[in-house]
């Protein structure tokens, strides 16, 4: 996906600097179900592994959602809280989002 802002060659200057890239595109407009279960199964596997990760997306509101999804479903943490910048606002898509049950 191209977004505003985002890094050109991205893919290109993280490998040069060895590590591992992985990108998940997320739509804003409509983030698909398929996409957070792929966004599981990519930090299950990388976690039994014992890899540093490093998850990041242009503003940090797609990834808050994300990995507090993360946190509470897939490690099962009962105190998980959505820790996002002050200025996101969900809109009602992500709002359901944030409301996931698997």
């Amino acid at each position: 996906m191209h977004n505003k802002g985002a890094l050109k060659n991205e893919d290109k200057i993280v490998s040069k600097n060895g590590m591992m890239y992985i990108h998940i595109p997320i739509s804003w407009k409509q983030p698909e179900e398929e996409r957070l279960k792929m966004f599981f199964e990519v930090l299950k596997s990388l976690k039994k592994q014992n890899k540093k990760i490093f998850i990041h997306c242009i503003k940090n509101y797609r990834v808050s959602v994300f990995m507090y999804l993360f946190n509470k479903i897939v490690l099962k943490q009962k105190n998980s809280k959505l820790i996002a910048p002050k200025e996101f606002k969900p809109n009602k898509v992500w709002k359901k989002l944030i409301k996931y049950k698997a």
